[in-house]
């Protein structure tokens, strides 16, 4: 009980930090709009890790702290009244209900019962693309080049094209929608999804998944997820123009694609090129977006800065 209190003290005294440290990297994004989408992601990723490490830095302050520091000197101390010491501790606030408070368990209730949802939805997510991988035919369509090596399937229980993992990678190409395609059309959805898995994003995905269920409770955190989400999509645009040189035909397979989702939508099973937040008018407005450089890499400087 005693740790779920002193997590529970951390993360609220953190929180107004972890809400700063968002708000002027948004603003900072906001009035840098010819920031790539790669780096924007990589910078996300950075700001979810300092607002993870927020709780803990009082706490490995005060350990540098308490280090005791030997000064010697030459002459003999002056006899002279100790001075009381000073308390340089930060003011926070603590969390010490009495007998009757109920609060911390069931928030505690509440955590681990998402946790737990959370946590079965993975797993029947695994097994359930494991099972489809299995099920699904091998396409003679080639996958572009990337440095991972994958497969190119179809099945007919999706409606959407997607990049699944994590061992053994793959494409899965809708047979609903197989035909409707043109040659150009799917060559940019073969890009894109080959964009996913070259980014290694099957692990990146798993791992927010994860950190979604475990701080579904923090809200700075769950924001800062869907904005990785968001760039993660843009960067894999970003990844597909590179390649052809084209925004505009690229940006009207995307619509195409949209629509053929839409006219499917009941019959989706997993999430693919169109994720929960794909926002697609915000990336087709953005490949459409004159004077932009379409860059695939993350910039190590905009990272740092």
């Amino acid at each position: 009980m005693n740790g779920v209190l002193g997590t529970l003290d951390a993360v609220i005294n953190s929180l107004w930090q972890a809400v700063a440290i968002t708000l002027v990297v948004w603003l900072v994004l906001r009035f840098t709009p010819r920031t790539n989408a790669a780096t924007r992601h990589a910078i996300w990723w950075a700001t979810l890790a300092v607002v993870l490490a927020l709780p803990f830095a009082p706490r490995l302050i005060t350990m540098m702290r308490s280090h005791p520091q030997h000064v010697s000197t030459a002459k003999p101390a002056v006899s002279s009244a100790p001075l009381p010491p000073v308390d340089t501790e930060p003011l926070i606030i603590r969390v010490t209900p009495d007998r009757t408070a109920k609060w911390p368990l069931v928030i505690l209730a509440v955590w681990s019962a998402i946790l737990l949802w959370r946590t079965v939805q993975i797993v029947r997510s695994y097994f359930f693309l494991r099972g489809m991988k299995k099920r699904a035919a091998v396409s003679t369509v080639p996958l572009p080049s990337i440095a991972r090596r994958a497969t190119v399937l179809v099945s007919q229980e999706i409606a959407s094209p997607m990049a699944v993992g994590f061992l053994h990678p793959a494409v899965i190409l809708p047979e609903s929608i197989l035909d409707e395609l043109t040659d150009a059309e799917r060559e940019h959805v073969l890009l894109h999804e080959a964009a996913h898995l070259a980014g290694y994003d099957d692990w990146s995905n798993l791992v927010m998944r994860i950190l979604g269920g475990a701080l579904a409770l923090h809200p700075v955190t769950i924001y800062i997820l869907r904005r990785i989400e968001r760039e993660r999509e843009i960067a894999c645009d970003d990844w597909v123009v590179a390649r052809t040189g084209a925004a505009r035909p690229y940006a009207e397979s995307l619509a195409h694609l949209f629509e053929m989702r839409e006219a499917r939508r009941s019959q989706m099973l997993a999430s693919g090129i169109f994720g929960h937040h794909s926002r697609l008018g915000d990336r087709v407005e953005i490949l459409l977006r004159r004077g932009r450089t379409f860059s695939p890499a993350a910039s190590p400087s905009g990272v740092a800065v």
